[in-house]
């Protein structure tokens, strides 16, 4: 049997969990923007679309999920 099926949107995904929970820790521990490359005009653009996703998909959340979006759509600051 082929680890990998078809979900309903086309998307193909690995139905092995421990895969899938290996490839999620991998996703915690790695951050996709490096600040101290990044304007204040691109730090004000980032937080304003962060700001953007929290209100328009978080009312469609629940549980860990919500709380997942609301730690990774917080405002960013140089440091």
């Amino acid at each position: 049997m082929d680890p990998h099926t078809n979900n309903r949107d086309g998307i193909w995904s690995q139905s092995n969990e421990s895969a899938d929970e290996s490839q999620n820790e991998k996703m915690r521990e790695t951050k996709l923007v490096d600040l101290s490359l990044l304007s204040i005009e691109e730090m004000e653009w980032l937080n304003s679309y962060h700001s953007q996703v929290w209100e328009k998909v978080s009312p469609l959340l629940e549980g860990s999920a919500r709380q997942w979006l609301w730690k990774n759509t917080r405002p960013i600051a140089k440091q």
